[in-house]
């Protein structure tokens, strides 16, 4: 159990710190999808086609790293954290996708194993958004998306928690930036620097993504 490691412990630290991961997809002009929904069927078809090419994300991230992780294709390596269905959630409300990256979940059940998984977890969350974001593109749908962090709770139908406000506020709040992109939050980052503090050999994986240009800066943001 998670209550029986020593307080040093990183999973430990981890799990009484409220945060989890969400990620948010605002699909912009969805009225006009949606208002050329004839039928509730074609507006199930239309939410349908948006789970899908979210999970569809996913898969290709997964089966990637499966193949990487059997010595075929690239260098990066998910090695056995491939947990990711059980503690990766998928919702649609109204026009914003939105994906829970659990990490509470992961520890209690003993998914990331090693202080390294973190790492690994950093960069499936970046490969993931940036998937999602590109196909959603190549199928026609305009988003601005967002990497939150913070308290979280969810359920089938429903979430609740400031990590769904911190990454809502950036794609349909105050926050937003005028631009077509995936941002990374202050408090994400704050997060993945508390852990790279922590364990110094573990490297921020959005500043990696910077660096190949995945990310870019605008306006001292992310």
């Amino acid at each position: 159990m998670v209550r029986d490691l020593p307080e040093w412990n990183i999973f430990r630290r981890l799990y009484e710190r409220p945060e989890d991961i969400v990620v948010c997809f605002d699909i912009l002009r969805t009225r006009q999808h949606i208002l050329s929904c004839r039928s509730a069927g074609d507006l199930r078809k239309l939410s349908r086609k948006l789970i899908a090419i979210t999970k569809q994300a996913i898969k290709v991230v997964q089966s990637a790293s499966t193949r990487e992780s059997r010595g075929v294709g690239g260098a990066m390596e998910y090695r056995d954290v491939l947990y990711l269905n059980e503690a990766t959630r998928v919702l649609l409300m109204q026009d914003t996708i939105i994906i829970c990256f659990d990490v509470h979940k992961a520890i209690r059940k003993g998914i990331l194993k090693i202080d390294i998984d973190f790492l690994v977890w950093f960069q499936y969350i970046s490969h993931v958004s940036h998937l999602v974001y590109d196909l959603l593109l190549s199928e026609g749908f305009l988003a601005r998306g967002a990497i939150g962090c913070g308290t979280l709770s969810y359920s089938r139908n429903l979430i609740l928690g400031s990590a769904f406000i911190d990454a809502y506020d950036r794609i349909e709040g105050d926050e937003r930036l005028p631009m077509l992109a995936v941002e990374a939050t202050p408090t994400y980052l704050r997060y993945q620097n508390w852990i790279n503090c922590y364990l110094p050999h573990i490297h921020c994986s959005v500043a990696e993504f910077i660096n190949s240009g995945i990310y870019i800066e605008h306006k001292r943001r992310v």
